[in-house]
């Protein structure tokens, strides 16, 4: 039996600041990788050196093996530029120190927190979003004299923490989208769906008496995020896979495929899709050769910066240009463009070495979490995290390196214990709210 874990108010407290860190819809967020504000480094860090001091945590021989070969990959990468570069040797291991503590402070617990977190902040983004569909104005000039941390880019009108209120004419949408916490309704989708997919595996996949799933699914919808929806496609695969009765089986799939249809027809999704098609390379580099001199990063969507991506990496196809970003294609050439490709940027960042790393952890891990939570669809997580690296980078925030780095930190872990780890995280959910 697991041993139990008592989770306490500041734990909890200390999740959910990783969390909005990982939302990125300021300037102080987004500084974990920027460096503008040092704190949004020492924050984590502290947070990390107390999960470690409080739950006796030991470093293992993964986590030693781990710095050691990404120091001996960073020397290499020092030979291959002849130039230190300090920001790359510090981000990725206090990332992996991150992830490190977490995974072996909580366990399985981190998933559970994880998702009541987000059942919190997703009322809350629900609370805001509905007073928004009415008076949008008003609210966004409250939230303005609320606002204390600057955004991160003028797309967001007002942001406090718990909420983001966009500007809807950059995202063009017909209804008022749900960005939440994070920086646009998309990333905010994805945290939303591995909240979903959570949820169903430590139920069992039972729909009753299961309110929320429903409260995540209702924000997931308010998001119009054709990420989100294609992910929550892939879940509910995985779940018609799980049930039980053949007869629901059979009832579920006709709804489904009337709802794939449906979804796809809908303004915002078929606009979506049809941008992402047509937008070519030479267009986005022509535009980003002559903004050049402003300070305005021009972002290129999701398929054209994995090409520009899969450019950098046949430049530097065994190690990648590692932190060497004078080297990428982009800065060469002059072009004012941003990759916001994940599998992209580990394929043109960290080469073959790196993806080959990112690719056996994730499929153990992956396989690991089947055996753990007991369900059908191995690669189900694997999938997941592809899904989200083809338009975000995401996975590389500790956050979602809890997910996909879990089972190389922790191989060995009994099975999940729903009714136990359950109750003791809603007790201590009841005492923070009546606290």
């Amino acid at each position: 039996m697991q041993k139990k874990i008592k989770t306490s108010f500041w734990d909890i407290i200390s999740i959910a600041f990783l969390l909005l860190i990982a939302g990125s819809a300021t300037i102080f967020a987004r500084s974990f990788q920027t460096w503008e504000n040092p704190l949004a480094l020492i924050i984590p860090l502290l947070i990390s050196v107390r999960f470690i001091y409080k739950y006796k945590v030991r470093f293992s021989k993964n986590f030693s093996s781990l710095i050691f070969f990404f120091l001996i990959y960073y020397f290499l990468l020092t030979l291959k530029f002849e130039e230190f570069h300090y920001k790359f040797l510090i981000i990725y291991p206090l990332s992996f120190f991150i992830t490190y503590a977490v995974i072996m402070a909580f366990k399985l617990n981190f998933f559970i927190i994880y998702e009541e977190v987000l059942k919190y902040l997703c009322g809350i983004a629900l609370f805001f979003w509905s007073i928004q569909l009415f008076i949008p104005e008003q609210l966004t000039l409250l939230l303005k004299s609320l606002t204390f941390l600057e955004p991160y880019n003028e797309i967001i009108k007002a942001q406090i923490g718990v909420y983001t209120v966009i500007n809807e004419g950059a995202l063009e949408s017909f209804l008022t989208r749900n960005s939440g916490f994070a920086w646009e309704p998309g990333a905010f989708s994805v945290f939303i769906n591995f909240a979903i997919f959570i949820n169903l595996i430590r139920n069992q996949f039972k729909l009753k008496r299961n309110g929320g799933l429903y409260l995540l699914i209702l924000t997931l919808i308010s998001t119009q995020s054709t990420t989100g929806y294609s992910i929550f496609l892939l879940i509910a695969i995985f779940y018609f896979i799980n049930l039980k009765m053949k007869s629901g089986f059979v009832f579920f799939i006709p709804l489904f495929i009337v709802g794939v249809f449906y979804l796809f027809s809908l303004p915002f999704m078929y606009e979506k899709i049809d941008q992402l098609l047509k937008e070519k390379i030479t267009d986005v580099v022509d535009t980003g050769a002559k903004d050049w001199n402003n300070d305005k990063m021009i972002g290129a969507q999701r398929f054209v910066s994995f090409q520009i991506d899969f450019v950098d990496f046949l430049n530097n196809p065994i190690l990648g240009y590692g932190g060497h970003d004078e080297d990428m294609w982009t800065k060469k050439s002059h072009i004012n463009v941003v990759s916001i490709s994940g599998i992209g940027k580990i394929l043109a960042r960290f080469g073959l070495v790196g993806t080959l790393f990112f690719i056996i952890v994730l499929y153990r891990s992956s396989v690991q979490f089947s055996k753990v939570f007991n369900y059908k669809g191995k690669l189900i997580l694997f999938f997941l995290i592809l899904q989200v690296s083809i338009s975000y980078s995401l996975i590389e925030n500790p956050i979602f390196l809890c997910f996909w780095m879990f089972f190389y930190f922790q191989p060995k872990i009994e099975p999940f214990n729903n009714y136990l780890e359950k109750k003791q995280i809603k007790k201590r959910y009841h005492n923070l709210i009546i606290s």
